[in-house]
């Protein structure tokens, strides 16, 4: 019946930026394992008459083996996709991408070559080649390209600088550098896509807020007179296509400018408030209620005919009789209110009851009048 303001919370918002980058990891996925299966077809080829035959084919099992876990998620990944706990799929995919760097990292330098300098060359190329395509495929999280670059090129780089030969090391020596000058790349990288999902969660929110200040009363939250019409307008409709009964309710505070003259403008506001807060807790959820503009209120009742809607109204005086207005003392607030039903139209349906409302007031305030077809 009522609704309260969106928050912009940054919190939630990194959330959001969170999982926007797990499923972009996600996405960019299949395309990086299937390219890592061409890579691997490609280096064993090259090395196939040049590594012992166990040796190649425990390499092979085991990159099958990591390359099938690894779509195995994904396709899980897949079939969840609506799963609102996004986050957790990161662990899992770390877990399984680290592993495969792992057999491309150790198992690479286990394998090649220990006599030919120039397949060992060939070999650290295809690992070099891996780990600057880790930039465009993981960059979305720093923290596991930087870690998937290491267990590509830190075993073989290590093994190349502790192997005391000077083409070894040099060649080590020009992994590291590669390393240390991809580190700055992957953080600009991650940075940029972060930034741009932040931006875009942050006009959505900033869109939600406008949307709902354009359409709320600031000062009591209610619908305002735009968004209420808007509101009834469509309730209505379904309304006369059903042909269900719907009635409204006009509300007026009784000398609301002698309670703002003789109390002040903050007194004032408070009334409208207490008297807002008392239909926000009385009211149906159903029910449609917004402030007009002034000390005016109105509500439609949906599925309610005007004899409800007149007990209703009823109650909500008593209520209000009940509950004075609290400033310093006690203030009591009554109110004059007119009821109408029998139409779907939206603006005659407010035009009499505000008419009855009027004839509430013209004969004594704090009651209620139903509006009669003359």
């Amino acid at each position: 019946m009522h609704s309260n303001e969106p928050l912009v919370d940054s919190g939630e918002i990194q959330a959001q930026v969170r999982a926007d980058k797990v499923r972009l990891l996600y996405r960019q996925s299949y395309q990086a394992a299937l390219s890592t299966i061409v890579v691997a077809v490609l280096w064993a080829s090259l090395m196939w008459q040049h590594v012992p035959r166990p040796t190649m084919l425990t390499w092979l099992g085991l990159m099958a083996f990591a390359t099938l876990v690894r779509l195995s998620l994904f396709i899980l990944y897949t079939r969840r996709s609506n799963d609102t706990n996004v986050h957790a799929w990161i662990k899992p995919y770390t877990v399984s991408l680290f592993f495969s760097a792992l057999v491309w990292g150790v198992g690479t330098t286990w394998a090649m070559p220990a006599d030919s300098f120039l397949y060992q060359s060939l070999s650290y190329t295809f690992l070099v080649g891996l780990a600057g395509a880790a930039l465009s495929a993981y960059g979305v999280f720093s923290g596991i390209t930087v870690a998937i670059v290491c267990a590509v090129l830190l075993p073989c780089t290590a093994y190349f600088l502790l192997s005391g030969e000077r083409d070894q090391t040099v060649l080590g020596l020009a992994g590291v550098w590669f390393f240390l000058t991809t580190l700055r790349p992957i953080s600009v990288h991650n940075d940029t896509l972060e930034k741009t999902f932040l931006r875009g969660h942050q006009l959505d929110a900033a869109k939600r807020v406008a949307e709902h200040q354009a359409r709320t009363d600031p000062l009591t939250g209610l619908k305002n007179r735009r968004a209420f019409t808007e509101t009834v307008e469509s309730l209505l409709r379904v309304a006369a296509r059903e042909g269900r009964s719907t009635s409204a309710m006009l509300i007026d505070i009784d000398d609301f400018k002698r309670i703002n003259d003789k109390h002040g403008h903050a007194t004032g506001d408070a009334a409208l408030l207490h008297v807002s807060r008392l239909l926000m807790e009385s009211l149906r959820a159903s029910d449609v209620c917004g402030r007009l503009g002034g000390d005016e209120f109105a509500v439609l009742l949906p599925n309610t005919d005007i004899k409800a809607a007149h007990e209703v109204a009823r109650k909500l005086m008593q209520a209000l009789a009940q509950r004075p207005l609290p400033t310093g003392g006690t203030m009591p607030l009554t109110l004059s209110i007119g009821v109408a039903g029998d139409t779907f139209d939206t603006q005659t349906l407010i035009n009499h009851a505000d008419t009855a409302m009027y004839l509430a007031k013209r004969t004594g305030k704090n009651r209620v009048e139903i509006y009669l077809q003359d």
